[in-house]
């Protein structure tokens, strides 16, 4: 049997084309996450996003809309929360809610008439029912991040580095975090509509962390972060379509192997 067979059938080929956009753009989002040490709030922004859909699809509210404006508010509370000193530490109101929102996701969708496959398919995600809808939303989405990111990487890369110096150096911080903050928010949000909140969180961190671990450059890191993403894609959909496993999950382990192995690299 041609082991790329696969590539022939057209939902395939959608599924493929929309997860290498949306990795493409978490991945490069996932190495200004790693500088700004915010993976614990990546992380509660991917569960937020996944309640926003829920809530939308339990109101009848337009998801896309919803979900984008409840998680850009969600991403500015807890930016703020991080930049204000307290005697408590930011990782408390993360982990707060991180779990009010994976919480609030499952009651939602357990009022929803569609029930538990309505929480497996936002949870996980099912790349295999992407369409063209889709595909548009994580091309746009994709390339404003990596358009605005490159066009202006030395003002994000300095002010993900050291806010203070950047600040005193006449750097306007406040906007471009506003910005990074967006995209964040935006590629989340297009990525758990199109794969699921466990391949999106997967895509944002996994990647960066590989390439920030296998080279010893940031140029280097940048290139991996944005090709290891594609390339776990494929090995993960074709192994999908071999063994008949669930597309995501199969993904998100390729792209944890790839890591793990990665972590075995002396610094």
């Amino acid at each position: 049997m041609n082991t790329l067979h696969w590539l022939q059938i057209d939902f395939m080929q959608k599924a493929l084309l929309g997860s290498v956009l949306v990795s493409v753009g978490c991945g490069f989002l996932g190495l200004f996450v790693f500088l700004r040490r915010i993976i614990f709030i990546s992380m509660a922004i991917s569960e937020v996003s996944m309640a926003a859909v829920a809530f939308a699809f339990f109101m009848g509210f337009n998801p896309t809309l919803t979900s984008m404006a409840i998680t850009l508010v969600s991403i500015g509370i807890l930016a703020f929360a991080q930049s204000k000193p307290s005697r408590f530490p930011p990782e408390a109101l993360i982990a707060l809610v991180y779990m009010l929102a994976s919480s609030a996701a499952i009651l939602l969708i357990a009022k929803n008439p569609a029930g538990e496959s309505e929480l497996l398919n936002v949870m996980f995600g099912n790349i295999l029912t992407v369409h063209n809808e889709n595909i548009v939303k994580a091309s746009l989405a994709s390339g404003a991040t990596l358009g605005v990111l490159l066009l202006f990487f030395r003002s994000f890369l300095f002010v993900a580095f050291d806010t203070e110096m950047a600040s005193i150096s006449g750097i306007k911080t406040n906007i471009w975090t506003s910005l990074f903050y967006i995209f964040l928010g935006v590629m989340v949000v297009v990525g758990i509509q199109l794969c699921g909140a466990l391949l999106t969180f997967a895509y944002l961190i996994l990647p960066a962390y590989s390439g920030l671990k296998l080279t010893r450059s940031l140029k280097g890191a940048v290139v991996m972060s944005l090709i290891l993403g594609p390339i776990a894609t494929f090995l993960g959909l074709w192994a999908s379509f071999a063994e008949d496993l669930p597309s995501g999950p199969a993904i998100t382990a390729v792209l944890g192997v790839i890591a793990l192995g990665s972590s075995l690299k002396k610094s």
